[in-house]
């Protein structure tokens, strides 16, 4: 565990990326199991410049939180989406819309929105049906975003 890492535990922060770039670039990307705030991006800042001296390695610090248009990929961010509608690429090539329904240890109950034709119909109907889809399986899932 890393010093950043065990002094985020107990905060509901967590990291989802650490870069370090050539001439020590340092971007760090962090999420909360809630609703995260520039405020905790700052704690964050703060966390490292009282852990690594700026006079022995000078350093360019950025700590961002993921966009509304980056991926899902870690598991406690799915948790927080929980009732979002996401967007699922699979590794297959498949894709997969619905609403996040729960989240467990290893794969997302969704309610799946679904083109069906019925028999004896031309036009296709939207259905909604639960399903489920492993991490595994997950090669990228994002929030829907909706303006209504």
């Amino acid at each position: 565990m890393t010093v950043l890492e065990r002094e985020l535990a107990s905060t509901g922060t967590f990291v989802l990326s650490l870069e370090i770039k050539p001439g020590n670039d340092i971007r760090i990307t962090v999420d909360g199991e809630e609703k995260l705030s520039v405020m905790d991006c700052v704690k964050v800042n703060r966390i490292i410049e009282a852990h690594f001296d700026r006079d022995v390695e000078d350093y360019k610090l950025q700590v961002t939180s993921p966009g509304a248009d980056q991926p899902l990929t870690d598991q406690r961010q799915f948790k927080k989406n929980t009732g979002r509608n996401l967007s699922i690429q699979l590794g297959d090539g498949t894709a997969k819309e619905g609403k996040l329904l729960n989240c467990l240890a290893d794969r997302i109950e969704i309610l799946e929105k679904k083109k069906v034709i019925p028999e004896g119909k031309k036009t296709a109907k939207v259905v909604e049906e639960p399903a489920e889809v492993f991490f595994n399986d997950i090669k990228e899932a994002k929030v829907l975003i909706s303006f209504k």
